[in-house]
């Protein structure tokens, strides 16, 4: 009886265990490639960028990057911490002597994004030598819990073309330096990415395996980019993405979020930097438009312990912005009973509303140094804490937010919702927001709830399977132990 007490317990041990390993399996990608496809010659310098992506690490994202950035010292000049730049607001800290290379940010990092970039010169006579750049023993946080990822490397052949080890594209086209991408049927989509970035899709184009492709932004003729640039901010590499079919020029939030005509030249390099040449050249973007109802809103909560109001307004975390908040009592059933119904002029009524309505709230918060435009206060005492004690109890209230366009300088951003506010006898108060479980209607004149939940929530599942499987061991245990204490002796 006691071997088969122990051989439950093992397997219980090692049920519980398994529970924790799948309720932390948080992953990312993290991958390095050259800026550029140009032969490598003694006494050049080559620059070399890496970016994480597919990112599922948590609601919050990455602020902490940690790996060894490896290099080989007979091929290239020694690195020092000049010669490393961090990308997106990442901090670089470089160790020296053990080629530690850290990275961190006061924000979270959510999507894909480049991290760090690194400028390597070669030494003179190294001609006929190949070298090997890696960055390794990766280690990512989201604030919480360490993150790891693969290894990740690329390979320089000096006096021939410089090829990425982990590259595995082959589309079947010769890679010729005097032949180039026909962009002539290309289709360009200026689309969302992530919560607050933006990218440019690019359709009906198939690129040549080994040549390397850039995306110069510009706003207009006056501002065409000069082609000849290699600084790291005068381009965005652009990617492809073999499952979709699409070149995607990245990370474009930078230039969005400005008031601003959107134009775009491609710059093809096949193999050498003097054949490198425009393919596609002033292409002017189509604008997508910014959320403006309940999806202009990314898990916002508020109550009487703390605020997290963010939005998805697209943003560069470089831009220091101005966010004005208003909330004020809805009083027009007919909206209520719109929305309610899922009548689409709804929300649009209600955004109305909500600009020439005075609330019972008016705020107007700084946002700098983060990924979104959001205001978050996480102490009841705060001063910027946002303080709703006398409002009328299960009463609807909207939620209005615009973002400063500063005089034009930044494109228009408002979005509106609304919620249920629930204050408790212990003094204790909620907005339950349009879209949240705990969101319901009320009588608005025997209208029919049709409402179903269009909004991803904050996620506690995590947690709360933690706190079951806690529980499940302790019962476990306690169970083992009063049949131990039974058959002791047997």
């Amino acid at each position: 009886m006691k071997k088969s007490i122990l051989k439950i317990s093992i397997i219980a041990v090692i049920i519980i265990c398994a529970c924790f390993t799948y309720a932390s399996a948080y992953s990312y990608k993290a991958a390095i490639t050259l800026n550029s496809n140009a032969t490598i010659k003694s006494g050049d310098e080559i620059g070399i960028r890496m970016k994480v992506s597919d990112l599922d690490v948590g609601s919050n994202g990455l602020n902490s990057i940690s790996g060894f950035l490896q290099y080989n010292e007979e091929v290239f000049e020694k690195l020092t911490d000049t010669s490393i730049e961090g990308l997106n607001g990442w901090a670089v800290t470089y160790n020296s002597n053990n080629g530690r290379l850290t990275l961190t940010k006061s924000a979270f990092a959510s999507s894909d994004e480049e991290v760090f970039q690194v400028m390597l010169k070669v030494k003179t006579n190294s001609d006929g030598k190949e070298a090997e750049v890696s960055y390794t023993d990766i280690e990512a946080s989201n604030g919480t819990d360490d993150i790891t990822t693969s290894d990740t490397s690329v390979r320089v052949k000096v006096g021939s073309t410089s090829t990425n080890n982990d590259s595995d594209s082959d589309n079947g086209n010769n890679n010729s330096s005097t032949t180039y991408t026909d962009f002539s049927k290309a289709k360009y989509s200026l689309v969302k990415q992530g919560v607050s970035n933006a990218q440019v899709e690019i359709t009906g184009v198939e690129p040549i395996d080994g040549h390397y492709y850039y995306g110069y932004i510009f706003k207009d003729s006056t501002t065409k980019p000069d082609l000849t640039s290699t600084s790291s901010s005068g381009y965005e590499v652009i990617t492809y993405d073999k499952n979709t079919k699409k070149m995607i020029v990245p990370s474009l939030d930078k230039y969005v979020e400005l008031n601003q005509e959107l134009h775009l030249t491609i710059v093809e390099n096949p193999g050498s930097a003097s054949d490198k040449k425009a393919v596609a050249e002033d292409i002017k973007l189509t604008r997508f438009e910014e959320a403006k109802n309940n999806d202009g809103f990314h898990a916002t909560f508020l109550s009487d312990s703390s605020d997290q109001i963010v939005t998805t307004f697209t943003h560069n975390n470089n831009n220091t912005r101005k966010l004005t908040i208003k909330i004020g009592k809805i009083t027009d059933n007919n909206i209520l009973n719109k929305i309610k119904n899922k009548n689409s002029s709804g929300m649009t009524d209600l955004l109305s509303y909500a600009k020439s309505n005075n609330g019972v709230l008016t705020k107007t918060v700084t946002v700098s140094n983060k990924s979104f435009i959001e205001h978050t206060v996480n102490s009841a005492s705060s001063s910027d804490k946002i303080v709703l004690n006398n409002l009328d109890n299960n009463a609807y209230y909207y939620l209005y937010v615009v973002a400063d366009n500063e005089n034009g300088k930044y494109i228009n951003q408002e979005a509106v919702t609304l919620a249920l506010y629930d204050k408790k006898t212990n003094g204790e108060w909620y907005l339950f927001f349009y879209g949240a479980n705990d969101f319901k209607w009320g009588d608005l004149g025997n209208v029919t709830d049709t409402t179903t939940t269009n909004k991803t929530i904050p996620a506690t599942g995590e947690s709360l399977f933690s706190i079951f499987a806690l529980v499940t061991l302790a019962g476990i245990s306690f169970y083992l132990y009063n049949k131990n204490q039974k058959y002791k002796g047997i």
